[in-house]
């Protein structure tokens, strides 16, 4: 998380990994989503996913965490205030936002992608360059997300939840990658059918 330009970190700043950053349901650059230096010789992130958001009721700002299965880990706070101690509600979901939303999604894909070539090609073994051919698949098959121009300073999300008035806004450009987006939102659909079809078959 985190908007200042230079925020993204080990394992993220890795040129190997596949770094992600996070966009709400409306396809904008969440306001928790970090942003990497453009002075460096590789962009970060490589990709945005869905990170849902939690922004307050009342506020016009989309409201829609992601949901996920309860940990059953403990959710109380002791009277004390220190380290929660029980797990009140057993086996229930919980509505969160974040990069760590987004990241799973981004793994899950990468699992498609595989799961596709071995259904193509009829196997898929570990390496370095077949990891390396799976983030080139998904960084491929992405889209512009929405850059919404008079919001804020400068556009972007429309909800400032960290309130410091500067709004997250991918430039919008088809042929390169920025440090805002990366190549952009992650689409299922397309990383798959870039293994599974030809080129004569779209």
């Amino acid at each position: 998380g985190g908007t200042a330009s230079g925020g993204i970190f080990s394992p993220a700043s890795s040129p190997d990994c596949i770094a992600v950053g996070a966009v709400n349901k409306e396809d904008e650059i969440s306001y928790y989503s970090s942003n990497g230096s453009p002075g460096d010789s590789y962009l970060r992130p490589d990709v945005v996913a869905p990170g849902g958001s939690l922004a307050p009721s009342g506020s016009s700002a989309p409201r829609q965490p992601v949901f996920a299965a309860d940990s059953n880990d403990a959710d109380t706070t002791r009277v004390d205030g220190e380290m929660p101690e029980t797990d009140y509600y057993l086996n229930n979901f919980r509505g969160m936002q974040g990069t760590s939303m987004a990241c799973p999604m981004v793994a899950g894909l990468a699992q498609l992608v595989i799961d596709a070539m071995i259904d193509r090609y009829g196997q898929w073994e570990y390496s370095w360059e077949n990891a390396k051919k799976i983030k080139q698949i998904i960084c491929m098959g992405t889209f512009e997300v929405r850059n919404i121009e008079g919001n804020l300073a400068t556009g972007g999300e429309s909800y400032d939840g960290d309130g410091d008035g500067i709004a997250q806004n991918a430039p919008i450009n088809r042929y390169s990658k920025d440090n805002v987006e990366g190549w952009g939102r992650v689409s299922a659909e397309a990383a798959i059918q870039a293994v599974t079809k030809w080129l004569n078959e779209c």
